[in-house]
């Protein structure tokens, strides 16, 4: 003996897929670009900096020189308004509510995205032969080949 019911219920609205698709990836943008700004000012910026302090050519530090500082002050701006673009959007998905829309969320990323390469890639140059080794900068070798 088969028993067969017709259910009808909808787990969701008709035709609010993509919405609910892009609200599901909300969390996902606002981890990437945390990722970004912590590889774009760890393993970059911060690096590079702490070398230029180091590195001594001709008796003085090579962070003394502007061709270092502009393009490293640059990355860092950046970054720090990236990452600054998007606490309450943090906030709002760690106490469980929903950021307004997904845009917020896209922002964030794209800000914090972008300017994470060329960081690292400013790292690299700042370190010059030496930012290709891995045992100067971990990932510069896969920064330097994704620039």
């Amino acid at each position: 003996m088969t028993l067969l019911f017709r259910l009808r219920i909808e787990l969701v609205r008709r035709e609010k897929g993509f919405r609910y698709l892009l609200e599901g990836l909300n969390p996902e943008r606002i981890l990437i670009a945390a990722e970004a700004v912590g590889f774009g000012k760890g393993n970059g910026v911060n690096r590079a900096a702490r070398y230029a302090r180091e590195r001594v050519v001709f008796g003085r530090p090579i962070g003394q020189n502007q061709a270092i500082q502009h393009p490293l002050a640059k990355s860092w701006a950046e970054l720090e308004a990236g990452w600054f673009l998007g606490p309450k959007t943090r906030h709002r998905l760690m106490t469980g509510g929903k950021p307004r829309g997904p845009r917020r969320p896209m922002r964030q990323n794209f800000f914090c995205s972008e300017p994470a390469f060329p960081g690292c890639e400013r790292a690299v140059m700042t370190h010059g032969g030496r930012g290709l080794s891995q045992r100067e900068i971990p990932g510069g070798a896969f920064c330097f080949e994704k620039c």
